[in-house]
């Protein structure tokens, strides 16, 4: 398997991509040229931006990307808003956003999601990162657990 970076101006060519694995795993997910030139903009133009996509033979199997979060963003006010005001303060700010990591499913349960998690993560240009797994998630919420992840919170539905 071979892991490759991309800063945000290199990852603007692969928006199908990106966009193709991100609908197979939130299905039919947003009309493309929209995705493009909305969600994938904002982020890909996000200080800190980092996309890894993993591909074996050729193919890619699966991708993280992330970024440096700030308060005055919506996640990131959002993340506050529902953690005890001293976590909080230590935890949101500076600290690297986990947005995605997506594993075609033929290829989980192979190393591939770990492997993507470390590499975004080395070198990442904050001190602290944060991500958010639904409740329902249980394989992942796991699989973060097992990799070191602990638990901040919970987004309870408002």
């Amino acid at each position: 398997m071979e892991l490759i970076e991309h800063d945000g101006r290199a990852a603007g060519p692969l928006a199908l991509l990106v966009h193709g694995l991100y609908a197979e795993e939130y299905p039919p997910g947003p009309e493309p040229a929209e995705w493009r030139d909305g969600l994938w903009a904002r982020h890909r133009a996000r200080d800190g931006f980092r996309l890894i996509v993993a591909r074996e033979r050729g193919r890619a199997v699966g991708l993280a990307w992330g970024y440096v979060g700030s308060r005055g963003e919506y996640w990131s006010d959002e993340v506050a808003a529902r953690l005890p005001p001293e976590t909080a303060d230590a935890w949101v700010g500076g600290h690297f956003e986990v947005v995605e990591v997506l594993v075609r499913p033929e290829f989980r349960r192979r190393g591939v999601a770990t492997a993507l998690l470390r590499a975004l993560l080395s070198d990442a240009p904050a001190d602290r990162a944060m991500l958010t797994v639904r409740d329902t998630a249980a394989a992942a919420r796991r699989w973060y657990e097992s990799t070191g992840w602990t638990e901040l919170g919970r987004w309870e539905p408002g």
